[in-house]
Parts: structure tokens; sequence; C-alpha cells
């Protein structure tokens, strides 16, 4: 499911500030807060916003980044990649195409702690080679994604037989700010016969709330 230019919009606000409130991007946007709180909420469940996180200033917390090049073989590069993630110092774990397939990004507190980690960690398992190792010296530009790539996009399971979503305009039923998709007119009907009696009392407490807040 492709991004809107309203999904677009109030992301390109949280990236430049991530503290702004619901009323603020709302504001910054032309949108109501309601209507930004239940896009963030179908955006956090599609999996393109992974969570809200405080991002630090290398220069207040230092620490020795570092970036190994690895060639493990294919067959063995997505179980490597995904052992070297779980690695409390690596803090960034890509494959690549060129002399080596992975690429590692290590953040540690001295230089001692990258050799002792190339040399236990990367070097003992069979077949891994490592190409090169590089310590940064000095950060000219470290920053989060400032922009929304063009190609951004939700991935929905259906709600009721869980298969992909695949359209773009989904089927839906939205109770208040809570959305529920489905893939199909059929499943859509299937839900909602299913669940009436959950959906009707939903429905009634949101009115209920509404009247007297």
């Amino acid at each position: 499911m492709k991004l809107d230019e309203k999904d677009t919009a109030i992301l390109e606000v949280l990236l430049k500030d991530g503290r702004a409130s619901l009323r603020e991007v709302a504001a910054r946007t032309s949108l109501t807060a309601p209507t930004v709180s239940m896009r963030l909420a179908r955006m956090r469940r599609g999996g393109l916003i992974r969570g809200f996180a405080p991002v630090l200033d290398p220069s207040a917390s230092p620490q020795v980044a570092a970036f190994v090049r690895l060639r493990v073989p294919a067959e063995k590069a997505g179980a490597a990649s995904e052992a070297l993630a779980r690695l409390p110092e690596v803090e960034g774990v890509y494959m690549t195409a060129g002399e080596g397939n992975l690429l590692v990004r290590l953040g540690v507190d001295d230089l001692a702690e990258v050799e002792t980690f190339v040399e236990d960690r990367l070097s003992a398992p069979s077949g891994w080679r490592v190409v090169s190792s590089d310590v940064v010296t000095k950060s000219i530009k470290d920053a989060s994604r400032v922009r929304v790539p063009r190609a951004a996009s939700l991935k929905f399971r259906c709600d009721y037989c869980h298969q992909e979503v695949r359209s773009d305009r989904p089927h839906s039923i939205r109770v208040g700010q809570t959305s529920h998709y489905f893939c199909c007119s059929t499943c859509r009907k299937s839900y909602a016969s299913k669940h009436g009696g959950e959906l009707a009392a939903a429905r009634a407490k949101l009115r209920r709330t509404a009247l007297h807040p």
C-alpha cells in the first residue's frame, strides 16, 4: 500500500522533529490531530515506523566507530547477518556487492574492543574472512534519514484470512481511529459477520464517550 501526500507530510515533520506533538504535526500539515493519530497508527502497523527513540549526539557520547567488511559463503550470508545483528557491539549489518558481501558497523568504547571483536567474533567461524576494517577518525555527517523515500510503502495482512493485502486501496472497516484491512470484499464481509457484535459495541462506546467525555 503506497503512501499518499498526507502520510508523506506527517513523516517529513516527524523526521525533522521527532518530539512534535499530534497537535503540532496537525498544524504543520493542515490536518486534524485525530487524522494524524490514525495515520501514524496505520504506518506503525504497516511496518514503516518501527518506533520513536532519542538520537544521541556523538560528541556527547564518544565511542569508537568502525566498519568491518566480510566475505562469507553466499549460502551462509543470511544466517551470518542475523547472528551478527544480535551482538551488542553491532550497530548495523548490511549485505553488499563487491569483494565483501557483508558490512558491519561497530560502536565500542576503544580500539582494543575493535581488535577483540575482529579476532574473537569474526575470525573464528568457518568460511568467514575479514576483507578490511576501518576505524572512523572523524565524523563529518552522521544523521538519521531526513527525507521520505519515494518508494516507501505499507505492508498489511488481511485481518480475516491473514494473506498479504496487495491493493493500494484495500477493503477496510474503521472503528474510531482503528482500521481493519482486508484483501477482498469477501473477507471483509466474513469478518463483519463474525465480529459484528464486537464492532457494534466498540462504535457504541465511542458514541457514549463523545457525548460524555
